[in-house]
């Protein structure tokens, strides 16, 4: 037996959903099994001044990189990576083409800037019809004390990520404790379901008979080219 205890969404697909039910299929299906109905609204798909103003909106400039948070000490980074990868990068297309020359030093810049520059705030979805974004917690500064014991206070975003990073691994190592027993408010959930047949199951553990097989092989479709093994259905 399985059970699902919750199913999530994403919220431009939450805000579709107009109404939501869920009903038990125990007469019709003899199981424990519950159908979910939902009603989506489908305006995205055949409102015409909807369609245009998508349309519209993703005409329009995205933004990749906030160059006003971006500090001194990351643009510092950001000219070392790149000089330092166009002297290795000197010796390896000398005798390229000029195209290829581009292509290599337009990756350098967009590799250097995607690792140290920081990155835009801007919506993942921003054509999503009243779409009501979440609230979010943004983490500005963190204050860490180093191996000699002195307080450093981090305020580069990239500095920040990493921290936290860091921070998660370390904590998610040391969390080494397994819970084998069930909560007593999920006892009731986890019990058996007295109204299930026991011998709903059955037919699924059965071996396939020969007499079965034979008959699925008889309605396959005729003249149908094999697979690697050169067995056709008629055989």
């Amino acid at each position: 037996m399985t059970r699902i205890d919750a199913i999530w969404v994403d919220q431009d697909t939450a805000t579709k959903i107009l109404k939501h039910k869920t009903k038990d299929t125990i007469k019709q299906l003899s199981t424990d099994y519950k159908m979910i109905i939902i009603k989506i609204d489908p305006s995205e798909w055949i409102n015409r001044k909807y369609i245009a103003w998508v349309r519209n909106a993703n005409q329009k400039p995205k933004k990749l990189w906030d160059i006003k948070k971006t500090d001194e000490e990351q643009w510092e980074t950001y000219k070392n990576k790149i000089e330092n990868n166009i002297r290795k990068l000197e010796i390896e297309i000398k005798n390229k083409t000029i195209n290829n020359k581009w292509n290599a030093f337009k990756q350098i810049i967009i590799n250097a800037t995607n690792n140290n520059i920081t990155k835009a705030k801007t919506p993942k979805n921003r054509t999503t019809k009243n779409c009501q974004w979440k609230k979010q917690i943004i983490t500005d500064r963190i204050v860490t004390t180093k191996e000699n014991g002195e307080i450093e206070i981090l305020t580069s975003p990239i500095k920040i990520k990493k921290q936290i990073k860091e921070h998660m691994e370390k904590w998610m190592t040391n969390s080494n404790e397994e819970t084998t027993e069930t909560p007593p408010e999920w006892e009731k959930e986890y019990e058996l379901k007295q109204e299930i047949q026991n011998t709903i199951f059955q037919t699924v553990t059965q071996e396939i008979s020969i007499e079965e097989l034979e008959n699925i092989l008889k309605e396959s479709a005729k003249n149908k080219a094999p697979g690697p093994t050169g067995i056709t259905y008629e055989m």
